[in-house]
């Protein structure tokens, strides 16, 4: 080899864009079959993961197709869900902000039925709403 030509120079790049994912790891919630004239059912805990961008904040929040109402027909009956210690189930829903780490963040959650929601008028049968997480970035 005699000598070296120089070339064309040219860039690498790629550019990361913001994103999250929930890692839903909450089964199904079921409370403990109770009669109506006992006390209400214990808690039930469960975790869930959010996954995002490190840097990338976000909100999270929780909507119900029945609003935080298990129901049967015409009867229902209210429930709780907080999340990280913070109660989600208001008449304004409460959101949990932060920031993505690039590494799944655990959110311990607590389902409860109030004792005031438990009543032996409550009729039998099975109750139920379907909650949806979100995650806004």
């Amino acid at each position: 080899m005699a000598g070296t030509v120089s070339g064309a120079s040219f860039t690498v790049s790629v550019t990361v864009n913001a994103g999250c994912t929930i890692s839903a790891d909450l089964a199904n919630i079921a409370f403990t079959a109770t009669a109506g004239t006992a006390a209400a059912p214990g808690s039930v805990s469960q975790n869930a993961s959010i996954l995002c961008t490190n840097g990338t904040p976000y909100d999270f929040h929780m909507t119900t197709t029945n609003g935080f109402k298990m129901v049967n027909g015409a009867n229902n009956i209210p429930y709780t869900i907080t999340a990280a210690g913070k109660l989600m189930t208001t008449s304004v829903p409460a959101t949990l902000s932060n920031t993505g780490t690039g590494v799944a963040q655990s959110v311990p959650f607590v389902f409860a039925i109030p004792a005031a929601s438990w009543s032996p008028t409550n009729p039998t049968g099975v109750y139920s709403d379907t909650v949806t997480m979100n995650v806004d970035f």
